[in-house]
Protein backbone atom coordinates (compact mmCIF):
# COMPACT_ATOMS: atom_id res chain seq x y z
CA UNK A 1 0.00 0.00 0.00
CA UNK A 2 1.38 3.39 -0.95
CA UNK A 3 1.08 6.12 1.62
CA UNK A 4 2.29 9.63 2.26
CA UNK A 5 2.57 12.19 5.04
CA UNK A 6 0.92 15.55 4.53
CA UNK A 7 -0.47 18.48 6.45
CA UNK A 8 -3.94 18.26 8.00
CA UNK A 9 -6.85 19.64 5.98
CA UNK A 10 -10.25 20.51 7.42
CA UNK A 11 -11.87 17.64 5.51
CA UNK A 12 -9.76 15.25 7.65
CA UNK A 13 -11.55 16.27 10.85
CA UNK A 14 -14.06 13.40 11.15
CA UNK A 15 -11.53 10.71 10.20
CA UNK A 16 -8.91 12.00 12.66
CA UNK A 17 -11.42 12.19 15.50
CA UNK A 18 -12.71 8.66 14.82
CA UNK A 19 -9.18 7.24 14.64
CA UNK A 20 -8.10 8.83 17.93
CA UNK A 21 -11.16 7.58 19.81
CA UNK A 22 -10.73 4.09 18.32
CA UNK A 23 -7.04 4.06 19.29
CA UNK A 24 -7.84 4.78 22.94
CA UNK A 25 -10.90 2.50 23.12
CA UNK A 26 -8.72 -0.39 24.26
CA UNK A 27 -7.72 1.66 27.34
CA UNK A 28 -11.23 2.70 28.32
CA UNK A 29 -10.95 1.00 31.72
CA UNK A 30 -7.84 3.04 32.52
CA UNK A 31 -9.81 6.28 32.58
CA UNK A 32 -12.02 7.29 35.47
CA UNK A 33 -14.74 8.56 33.13
CA UNK A 34 -14.48 7.02 29.67
CA UNK A 35 -17.48 8.92 28.26
CA UNK A 36 -15.90 12.28 29.16
CA UNK A 37 -12.47 11.14 27.94
CA UNK A 38 -13.86 9.79 24.64
CA UNK A 39 -15.68 13.09 24.07
CA UNK A 40 -12.39 14.93 24.68
CA UNK A 41 -10.48 12.68 22.24
CA UNK A 42 -13.31 13.08 19.71
CA UNK A 43 -12.22 16.70 19.34
CA UNK A 44 -8.57 15.86 18.62
CA UNK A 45 -8.60 17.46 15.18
CA UNK A 46 -9.12 20.82 16.91
CA UNK A 47 -5.45 20.64 17.87
CA UNK A 48 -4.68 21.65 14.30
CA UNK A 49 -5.57 25.18 15.43
CA UNK A 50 -2.77 25.10 18.03
CA UNK A 51 0.01 23.01 16.53
CA UNK A 52 0.95 21.15 13.41
CA UNK A 53 -1.14 18.06 12.73
CA UNK A 54 0.40 15.66 10.22
CA UNK A 55 -1.70 13.07 8.42
CA UNK A 56 -0.65 9.62 7.26
CA UNK A 57 -2.73 8.94 4.19
CA UNK A 58 -3.09 5.82 2.10
CA UNK A 59 -3.03 6.90 -1.53
CA UNK A 60 -6.11 4.78 -2.23
CA UNK A 61 -7.61 4.45 1.26
CA UNK A 62 -7.67 7.90 2.87
CA UNK A 63 -6.58 8.91 6.37
CA UNK A 64 -4.66 6.17 8.20
CA UNK A 65 -3.52 8.14 11.23
CA UNK A 66 -2.34 11.46 12.56
CA UNK A 67 0.43 12.83 14.72
CA UNK A 68 0.62 16.14 16.54
CA UNK A 69 3.91 17.95 16.10
CA UNK A 70 5.31 20.85 18.08
CA UNK A 71 8.52 22.21 16.59
CA UNK A 72 11.51 22.84 18.88
CA UNK A 73 11.45 26.11 20.79
CA UNK A 74 7.72 26.63 20.12
CA UNK A 75 5.22 27.19 22.95
CA UNK A 76 3.65 23.97 24.19
CA UNK A 77 0.20 23.40 25.63
CA UNK A 78 -0.07 23.14 29.41
CA UNK A 79 -0.66 19.38 29.05
CA UNK A 80 3.11 19.04 28.49
CA UNK A 81 5.31 18.94 31.58
CA UNK A 82 8.04 21.61 31.75
CA UNK A 83 11.07 20.49 29.79
CA UNK A 84 9.11 17.75 28.06
CA UNK A 85 10.06 17.12 24.49
CA UNK A 86 12.68 15.10 22.74
CA UNK A 87 12.42 11.41 22.13
CA UNK A 88 12.30 9.99 25.64
CA UNK A 89 8.87 11.25 26.70
CA UNK A 90 5.45 11.47 25.10
CA UNK A 91 2.72 14.03 25.59
CA UNK A 92 -0.20 13.37 27.89
CA UNK A 93 -2.52 12.38 25.09
CA UNK A 94 -0.05 9.70 24.06
CA UNK A 95 0.20 8.16 27.53
CA UNK A 96 -2.31 6.14 29.44
CA UNK A 97 -2.09 6.79 33.14
CA UNK A 98 -4.86 7.36 35.59
CA UNK A 99 -2.86 9.85 37.60
CA UNK A 100 -1.21 11.87 34.85
CA UNK A 101 -3.42 11.90 31.76
CA UNK A 102 -6.84 13.34 32.30
CA UNK A 103 -8.89 15.48 30.00
CA UNK A 104 -9.27 19.04 31.20
CA UNK A 105 -12.32 19.58 33.35
CA UNK A 106 -14.99 21.76 31.78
Amino acid sequence: MKSRIRAFRSEDTDAVNRIVVAAYEQYRNEFANWAQTAAYFAESANLANELELLIAEGVESGVLGAVRYVAPNRPRDSMFEPGMGGHSKAGCRSRVSRSRCRPPSH
